[in-house]
């Protein structure tokens, strides 16, 4: 044991040090760590989000969606062709008498097309062809002729998930009275849908993700 000691300190007194590893080799040791305690923080998270209430409660806080209201205008927002269909039900039932669709360029028009087939007459439909994202809608739908955010009553029709964001852009836009409808009972009505089952939580995930995601990031830039 003495002689190991005196060896160790005459190496040391010598310059003489332990090899090291290279420095590549250091850097991949950290990325590895770092990289595995990711995975395990996101294996932790989807097993809350998969086998807990969590991810109703998540769907919940998103919903501001209620039963139609009667309005000016019905607002379709584009991105989803359900919204289409729920759009032309709600005209034929009278809840308003104009229907303006809103997407980007080409899109757009098809969107009025679909709604022609659908039953809605031209001259009752309105197109916003400019709305690049959730963002833009209330910007480009205001600049449309005859339309006034601060007294005409809208209709927004979207999905559940994006009705928190969609209603929070138009809100700060000045759209003063304002109902979004989701083609199904709000969350607050019948409970949230992903609370039946596992498989509907996995598959609510990636959208959840992403809206919350959006909202940050629109909290971020102002726009809501």
């Amino acid at each position: 044991m003495i002689e190991n000691r005196t060896d160790t300190g005459a190496a040391v007194a010598c310059g003489l040090r332990r090899p090291t590893a290279p420095r590549w080799l250091r850097r991949a040791g950290w990325l590895y760590r770092r990289i595995r305690g990711l995975l395990a923080l996101s294996m932790l998270i989807l097993i809350v989000l998969v086998f807990t209430p969590l991810t109703g409660t998540l769907q919940g806080l998103l919903d501001v969606t209620g039963p139609p209201q009667a309005a000016d205008y019905i607002v379709c927002l584009g991105g989803e062709d359900e919204r289409l269909i729920w759009a032309a039900e709600l005209f034929k039932q009278g809840y308003a008498p104009k229907v303006i669709v809103s997407n980007i360029g080409g899109p757009a028009l098809v969107m009025k097309s679909r709604m022609e087939g659908m039953g809605v007459p031209s001259d009752c439909l309105i197109v916003d062809a400019a709305s690049r994202n959730t963002g833009d809608h209330p910007t480009c739908i205001a600049a449309l002729e005859g339309i006034d955010p601060g007294a005409h009553r809208f209709l927004i029709v979207t999905h559940l998930e994006h009705s928190r964001r969609a209603a929070a852009c138009f809100r700060k836009g000045g759209y003063a009275h304002l109902s979004v409808f989701a083609g199904r009972p709000s969350t607050k009505q019948e409970g949230p849908l992903t609370a039946r089952n596992w498989r509907a939580r996995v598959m609510i995930g990636p959208t959840l993700a992403y809206e919350y995601t959006a909202l940050l990031k629109y909290w971020l830039q102002g726009k809501i």
